[in-house]
């Protein structure tokens, strides 16, 4: 099957007689309860392609949490609760955490502290 993917931000897509739903963007991450929560000018984005969204944070900025501290602000709420993943960007560290179904929040399932935060999760929505 081959096809072409339109212009983002709507059902631009065709793969063969399917229509795509696709969409990218930006999307803001805001401190719910974090100790430090210092992103700076952070580069986060999200890709939605049907019911599955990709979202990322990359800054260089000092972040500092426990276990059960979250953040909120997801572009879509996920439909199941999900494991993400936080890094510094080191090969040797690296945190759980947890997208809450329901909800656009995720939380930190242990304590963090870097200069550096990046954190990826990829979920399932009705949104």
């Amino acid at each position: 099957m081959s096809g072409t993917i339109g212009g983002a931000g709507s059902k631009s897509g065709v793969i063969g007689t399917t229509e795509l739903d696709y969409e990218e963007g930006e999307w803001t991450p805001v401190n719910y309860n974090w100790t430090t929560f210092a992103l700076g000018t952070p580069t986060s984005k999200y890709i939605k392609i049907g019911s599955v969204v990709t979202v990322w944070i990359n800054t260089t900025s000092n972040s500092v949490g426990t276990g059960g501290q979250y953040f909120t602000g997801l572009p879509y709420a996920p439909t199941h609760t999900t494991p993400c993943i936080f890094t510094d960007g080191s090969p040797t560290k690296f945190i759980g955490g947890i997208a809450w179904a329901g909800t656009p929040n995720v939380s930190l399932v242990e304590s963090w502290s870097s200069d550096n935060f990046m954190f990826t999760c990829t979920y399932h929505t009705t949104g």
